[in-house]
Parts: C-alpha cells; structure tokens; sequence
C-alpha cells in the first residue's frame, strides 16, 4: 500500500518539478490585486465525474503559460499548485464541485504574461484523497518564484498493486485532467473581439476528469453440483489471479495515453462481497474487482491462461481466446474503440465485468463493463467429467478384457507413482488440479506389492501393458521402438488432468516370443543317411533369465532368475516339429565368457544326440522391414519385446547345417544360416 503522500505528490514532485528560478517575473504589486486564475468562474469549479462524492480531494495541477503569438518551447512559464474539491452531497454526476486553494497555491495571471497569456492545464488525482503533510506545500515553495521558465514534462509514473485490496484499490485510482490544453486554453477575451485593447474577462475552465486506468470485476455465481457446508471456497488465501496483466507504466497527460513498463500476474483481486448459504461455510456468490493499466490485449484464437482461480479443489481457467469471444458481441462493440475481428484493447475508464457461472461440470461466463462505462459478452463453458476409457492393441484391435490403473499425482510430469486398480469401480476425476498417470494391463494377475511394477515369467502367456499415446507415435506397420533404458516413455502422452475426452490406450506385447522349427533335409535328397529321426526331440534355450519386471510407468523390462536351461513347448497336431516359448526380453550376450551368451541345445529321442548351438546372438537378421529395433543385417543381440523370433535349425548327423532365424506374426525379421558342431 502506498502512503497518501507518496500516492499523490511523490509522483507530482517528477511530473510539475521547477526548474531555474526567475524572480524578474514577478509582479510588484500584492497578491491581493491580482487576477486570480480561477477555475468555473467567481466560484472555482471541477466536474465530479471520476472524483469522490462523500469526501475532498486533493488536485494537483501543472499550469502552463506561452505568451500568444510563440510557438515551441519559446515564452514558456509553468507552475504547480493544489486545490481541495470539495464533496459533493448530492451524488450528481452532472454537478460540479468547488476548488479551493490556500493563499500559497493561488495563481495569478499577472505573472504568466497577463493579456498575453494561453494556459493549459494538467491535472491528476486520486478520488477522495487529501494529505495534512506539509511536504507537497514545501515542495511547491522549494524555489524563490512561483513559476519557473523551462517547459516540463507532462509525464506521470505509476503503479498498481499485484495483491489488490480494497485499500490499493482506493489508493490507486488514478484520474487526470487535460481538456484545458490544445485549442481550449484559457485565455483573456475582450469584450469587443474587434478591438485591439480595452475591457475584457479572463476565461475560466472547467477540469474534466478521467479514469486513467482499466477496471475488472468478477462476478463469480455458484452453479451446479456445489451445495452443504464447507462448499464453493477459493483455495486458502487465494482467488481469482489475472495473468501478465501491465501493472507499470508512465502516462502522457497531454495525450492521456500510456507507455507500460511491466507487466505482472495479479496474484489476487480484491474480494469486494462474499454471499452466505444457509450451510456452515457454504458460499454461493463473490464479487472481485482489480484495476490494472489499460493496454492489455484478448486475443481469438490464443490458448494462454489469463484467469484462474481454485474452487473445492478444482482449478478453473480462462485463455484469452475465451475472454476475447465473451466480449466479442454487440454490446462490447457498441462501448468500445479498441476492437477489431481478432483482438480487443481494455481502454482506460471502462470497468470490464465478467459474470461467471461454475458448476461441478464447467463454468459459464458472461462479461460487461459497468459503472465507468458498461458493457455485455455471451458465456463460455469448461469442463470436469468422469473417466472414459478406449483400450487397443498395437495391432488397433480393440480389447475388452483389461485391467485399468491409475496414479494420482499434482503435476504435469510422468510419474513413476504407485499404481490402483480401478476394479468394479467408476472412476470420476476428483478435481481439475490434480494429474493422472492411466496404465492398462491384460493377462496380469496383480501388481507387485510395491504398486508401481508387475512380474512376468518365461511360458506361454502374453503379458500386456498400454498407455495413451501421444499423436503419430505408432507407424502402421511397424513395431513400435523400445528402449531398454526407459522403455516407452518417449512414446507416452504423459499425465492426464481432467477431461471428458475419452482416453485411447494403446496396448503392447510384453513377451517376445521365441519359434525354433527342426528340419533334416540334405543338401543332396539322395544322401538319407545324413537325416536325423526328430521324432519326440526337446529344445531347451540355455543360459536364459527366466523372470522379468515390468515398470508401469514406463513399461520399461528388467530380466532376472538365470537359469541352465528352459524347456520349450512342442506344438501337436503338426507334422513338423515346432517348439514356442515366450520369454522375458533380454540381451542375448550378457558378458565375455561362454556362459554369458543364450544358446540353443537339441536333444534328439533317445537322448544320445544333443546338438548345440551356442552363440545366438551370432544369428543376423535378413530381414527386418517392419522392427525398429533389430535391423537387416544385423546380429539379433537382443529380444524386444512385441517380437516373435522364428529360429529354423537343419540338422544331419553331421551337425546342425544350416540356421535361419526370422520375426514372424508381430515384427518380421529373416536371418542369416550358420553352422553349429555336433556332440554324440
């Protein structure tokens, strides 16, 4: 808050400041028989538009003399001086109120060029405000003459409060006068125009007043959904807050336009009523009222928070677009200069009302400008609703047997948050301000019992886990990318605030699955003695991590459980021999030495045959079209997960001849043939 005395003379000592003193320019002659400068006549006057009509204000004024016939900075003499405009009972805005000024702030034209004398007059105030500090009366005496011949600045600075009280409010509402310049200086006139000298009056002026800042209100009325006790509070110590509002700036009195200087959020309007429910701590409706620099822009189309404010929890807001579409109507445009097709100016001396309307749902709005000058605008809506769920494969299927989680956290970020299952419940968004990680699962009996991750285990089940998405992060066709560093996370939409869209969950396979198919066909078809009966064989991947983690968060796989070897699974009803398994993904070389390497051993029926091949991840890829993973000529180092690895193994009694190794079914991926040895 500032002090009276700073608010309305510290800023004036800058704006009217004398400068060299020119004492030859008084009159010799006593006050007493001079010619007043006299404002509305015998009895001084100033209209009461802008100022206080219960108490006195202080003006203080700037006064300007150029003798006639001068031009630029030529015959120039200024002053400054105070006069009390005295309340005016009847709250007439059409009535005029009296000025005053004591002895030492009277001025006269006998010493501004007398006849010859053009004055212009700048004035600024601040409704219903008088100091008894002698200070401004020093200042004004700070020199040996009244009047000073140097032109001056026709500036002022001024700044509002961003936390806004009903005091700043009172404190900082600057007006000013500038109707008595250009060509309605005051001047003498004879009395016969077509005389050159002879009896004559001086002109006395009126002092028009204007608000030289812009004012908001809000009106903000309780809707739907918000009833009993304890209901439709702001947030503690908290209300509506107005964003990059020009809160600085200097004003041109002879032009009455501003230049800003700084712009700020204004944390906090002034809370000018608060209406009661019948419920303890129930409130149904609130005005609010702030008062900023005219210049700030609305603008169609511009998403940019400009309002918001927090009602029971939930964050409400207001982009620019809104503001500019709520006055954007007929009634704006008919009280406004500042308007065109894509933007609106706030003005100075207008009182820019919106009435708001907020339900458990949205928030309705309406806007006008009252009291200095009024004006309509049609509403806007936001919204708050339940928790509406899309859930697909990576192969755009859509699925209906699916578990939802969701970790609830108080910001934008991905959280790696703990994890509840919505179960038989019906999810609702809690409020407006707090974020929503939503992960699906599918094939998952639980959550390991830290929440925030769950197992999977080498066999034959397909583990799934989804996440919405951002735009475009899946190509038709192709895998899509897993890092083994953080999984998902470049392709997750992150955290989700409240919103009646539904959501899209895009699920992924978990497992890659591993295929080997035996044959025994020799090169030669006449050489059968080199085939091998594969009748009743085992396949066993060797040296595998059995177990694995998956991170809800991110869906990021750790592998764990190092076994000797795993059986896999024959497939019947086939001809063929064809072995699956899925598997935990996992690096294929997990060091440097032999046992750090997956490898396949073959086992024929009587158990006297074993063929190995050590090194899989000697394997290359010879096609890899649709993986972003494993590539075309390649080794296949790695299983991703979301892939089906197709081994084919040729085995003679000579040895295993040949290998293939392709991605069938979910990424396809054709390897290379290598040669395994043989051990009887």
């Amino acid at each position: 808050m500032k002090k009276l005395n700073y608010l309305m003379f510290a800023a004036a000592t800058a704006m009217f400041a004398t400068s060299c003193s020119t004492d030859s320019l008084e009159a010799l002659i006593p006050d007493s028989e001079k010619t007043a400068i006299e404002f509305g006549g015998s009895s001084a006057q100033v209209t009461r538009a802008g100022l206080s009509k219960a108490n006195p204000t202080n003006v203080v004024m700037q006064i300007k003399s150029q003798k006639k016939g001068s031009t630029g900075n030529n015959n120039v003499r200024v002053t400054r001086t105070v006069a009390t405009a005295s309340a005016d009972n009847t709250y007439d805005d059409t009535s005029y109120s009296t000025l005053s000024f004591l002895n030492d702030y009277q001025r006269y034209w006998d010493d501004a060029y007398g006849r010859d004398a053009e004055l212009s007059v700048y004035a600024i105030a601040v409704p219903g405000k008088t100091t008894d500090s002698k200070a401004a009366e020093d200042k004004l005496k700070a020199s040996t003459s009244t009047w000073s011949s140097e032109e001056l600045s026709h500036t002022v600075d001024w700044t509002v409060s961003t936390a806004q009280t009903n005091t700043t409010l009172a404190d900082e509402d600057l007006i000013f006068s500038n109707n008595i310049s250009g060509d309605n200086k005051m001047k003498f006139k004879l009395k016969d125009p077509n005389d050159e000298d002879g009896a004559g009056t001086f002109d006395s002026g009126n002092l028009n007043f204007t608000h030289a800042l812009s004012r908001i209100t809000i009106n903000l009325k309780r809707g739907a959904g918000f009833s009993g006790e304890n209901t439709f509070q702001f947030a503690t110590d908290t209300n509506v807050s107005l964003n990059a509002m020009p809160v600085g700036g200097t004003l041109d009195l002879a032009s009455g336009e501003w230049t800003t200087t700084s712009t700020a959020t204004v944390s906090s309007m002034y809370k000018a009523s608060a209406i009661t429910g019948s419920a303890a701590n129930e409130y149904k409706d609130y005005k609010l009222m702030a008062q900023v620099l005219p210049g700030k822009i609305y603008t169609d189309g511009d998403v940019n928070k400009e309002l918001s404010f927090t009602i029971d929890g939930n964050q409400y807001t207001i982009s620019s677009d809104m503001m500019f579409d709520a006055l954007n109507v007929a009634d704006v445009k008919a009280s406004v200069t500042k308007l065109t097709d894509t933007n609106i100016t706030l003005e100075k001396g207008l009182n820019y009302t919106f009435n708001i309307t907020v339900n458990k749902t949205g928030v309705n709005v309406t806007a006008s400008i009252q009291d200095w000058t009024p004006i309509s605008a049609e509403d806007l809506d936001l919204t708050n609703d339940n928790i509406k769920v899309s859930v697909y494969d990576t192969e755009n299927d859509h699925i209906s047997d699916f578990e939802l989680y969701r970790s609830v956290v108080d910001n934008e970020d991905n959280s790696d948050g703990t994890y509840a299952s919505r179960g038989n419940a019906t999810w609702y968004y809690q409020d407006n301000q707090t974020y929503y990680n939503f992960r699906s699962t599918s094939n998952v009996t639980s959550l390991n019992s830290d929440l925030k991750s769950f197992a999977m285990t080498a066999g034959s089940t397909d583990y799934q886990w989804g996440a919405p998405l951002k735009a475009n992060a899946i190509t038709a066709g192709v895998t899509p990318k897993y890092d083994t560093e953080n999984g998902y996370n470049d392709l997750i939409f992150g955290q989700i605030g409240a919103t009646s869209s539904t959501i899209n969950m895009t699920q992924f396979h978990m497992m890659s699955k591993v295929t080997v198919k035996l044959t025994s066909e020799p090169k030669d078809d006449k050489d059968d003695n080199q085939k091998v009966d594969l009748t009743g064989s085992k396949v066993y991947i060797t040296r595998i991590n059995k177990d694995g983690e998956v991170l809800m968060a991110t869906g990021k796989i750790t592998s764990s459980n190092l076994q000797k070897d795993l059986e896999m699974t024959p497939e019947t009803n086939t001809t063929s021999y064809i072995y699956n398994m899925s598997v935990v993904p996992q690096t294929l070389v997990r060091g440097t030495s032999d046992a750090d390497y997956i490898g396949i051993r073959i086992e024929t029926a009587s158990g006297k045959s074993i063929y190995y091949y050590e090194k899989l991840s000697d394997v290359k890829a010879s096609d890899a079209t649709t993986s972003q993973n494993n590539k075309t000529g390649e080794s296949i180092s790695y299983w991703y997960p979301g892939h089906h690895y197709t081994y084919v193994f040729n085995i003679l009694k000579t040895g295993v001849n040949g290998v293939t190794a392709s991605l069938v079914d979910w990424t396809t991926v054709t390897g290379a043939t290598q040669n395994i040895s043989l051990e009887d």
